[in-house]
């Protein structure tokens, strides 16, 4: 039999569902008028098309779409692409893949098993719209006699009553015999976190009126890519935006921030005194799209609700801090003192960099903090170069400091010197502090295998 094609969801609200491509185009997006409808604030109302070409080659079409249509985690940007069976396409909080269905007979052969579902009574899917158009789904409920039904309520019900004993007498059932068998343990999985895995989010911040506009919006596309604006108009005069790649480890702290119970209690809409009335707004929002869903919630022109400020400030911390502008919200004056002070800061460690070991990193932090305060707020370009080259002086000092205990440390590992080698590794610890920097993990690294070789050699007798 020949083989056809179906589009499986993987995740989002038609999660599990399957539809064949049939010779007609497959229309996909939030509009009921679709083939294929998913109810995504995240989709445009004809997000997509899927389509066999009139030389028989399976493409997907970009419909123009608001937020992109991704094929194998690249944006086809409005284009039309060939699609094979394997590929996976992301769509708002949607992703389906490209599978081969073998076509067979109108009814199922009786020697192999039919991968339709059966209507057992308990008022379950029923055929869509989208069957009798151009997406035809794969797992049309078929009628069965009350004899196949009966049996199959039957089996239900008995696999029912068996899990049910095994997850109560199961670890005594288990211990019986145990003397014959290997012990098996049975692990409970972990219940899933409704945006466990975040595809990306937008959060703004507005406080306006009548002499006034300070906006702050940050984002995370699909793509990784992480954003922030600032706005603030009169007042400081001053517009900003940064804009970088998303490291995994930096996701990693992300998710981490909405994974407290506090962001799964909080409704979607929180509202108070009416714009037009209060001639002012105090908005704050954000909008987080994960594989298992979409999730917003919106404060406006009232006290915000308990947890809330501080998911949000967390948030917003954790941008600041990845794109570097700490310092984006504070005043003109202020911005003007901190830079001054930390350039004075570094200064002095840099005058200090023999007594500590430390002093260089210090040094090298305080001047890109002055250096970040006067970015923000578009200085000229004389005083960023000035504390550019001090940085620049400070890091090749750093790295020639490295370098060199760097060397006499693997000297030392290489002829078995192991308490040489622990001492030169951790001073390469204290010198470069920060834990994100990588030769201060290569350092923790190079620590905990000397230790482990310290202590096999002690067990073995060999190390006075």
């Amino acid at each position: 039999m020949a083989e056809k094609l179906e589009i499986v969801f993987l995740t989002g609200p038609n999660r599990g569902r399957r539809f064949e491509v049939s010779s007609a185009c497959l229309r996909i997006g939030r509009s009921s008028s679709n083939d294929v409808q998913i109810s995504d604030e995240e989709l445009s109302r004809n997000h997509c098309m899927v389509e066999h070409s009139s030389d028989g080659v399976l493409t997907i079409t970009d419909l123009a779409s608001a937020n992109g249509t991704f094929v194998n985690g690249v944006n086809i940007e409005g284009e039309t692409k060939q699609i094979k069976a394997g590929d996976e396409i992301s769509i708002g909080a949607s992703v389906f893949t490209i599978a081969t269905a073998s076509s067979s007979s109108s009814s199922p052969s009786p020697s192999s098993p039919a991968t339709n579902s059966i209507d057992l009574g308990f008022g379950g899917a029923k055929p869509s719209d989208e069957a009798s158009s151009g997406g035809v789904i794969s797992d049309n409920v078929q009628k069965s006699s009350p004899a196949i039904r009966i049996v199959l309520l039957g089996v239900i019900a008995f696999l029912v009553i068996a899990i049910a004993l095994v997850l109560e007498f199961g670890d005594k059932l288990i211990s019986v015999g145990s003397s014959k068998r290997k012990s098996v343990t049975v692990v409970k999985e972990a219940p899933k976190e409704s945006l466990k895995k975040i595809i990306s989010f937008q959060y703004e911040k507005i406080d306006a009126d009548s002499k006034r506009i300070f906006r702050y919006f940050a984002s995370l596309d699909h793509s990784g890519v992480l954003s922030v604006e600032f706005d603030d108009l009169p007042g400081e005069n001053r517009h900003m935006s940064r804009r970088k790649e998303l490291t995994d480890a930096a996701r990693s702290e992300l998710e981490k921030i909405f994974a407290e119970s506090d962001w799964a209690k909080l409704e979607s809409h929180y509202s108070g005194a009416d714009v037009k009335s209060e001639n002012a707004l105090k908005s704050r929002r954000i909008k987080l799209v994960g594989r298992e869903g979409v999730k917003e919630v919106i404060v406006e022109n009232r006290l915000e609700p308990d947890g809330f400020p501080r998911i949000r400030e967390r948030l917003e911390a954790w941008v600041n801090n990845e794109l570097g502008v700490q310092s984006i919200q504070r005043s003109r004056a202020e911005l003007e003192s901190s830079s001054e002070h930390c350039e004075e800061l570094g200064d002095a460690k840099w005058e200090e960099r023999d007594v500590e070991m430390a002093n260089l990193s210090e040094a090298i932090r305080f001047f890109k903090l002055a250096k970040n305060d006067l970015i923000t707020l578009g200085s000229n370009t004389k005083d960023v170069q000035r504390i550019q080259s001090k940085i620049e002086k400070a890091e090749g000092e750093l790295k020639r400091r490295y370098d060199d205990v760097r060397g006499e440390a693997e000297r030392a590992r290489q002829i078995g010197d192991w308490d040489r080698a622990k001492e030169e590794f951790s001073k390469i610890r204290e010198m470069i502090p920060a834990r994100d920097d990588d030769r201060h993990r290569e350092a923790i690294a190079n620590l905990e295998d000397i230790e482990n070789r310290i202590q096999s050699l002690n067990k073995k007798g060999k190390r006075k």
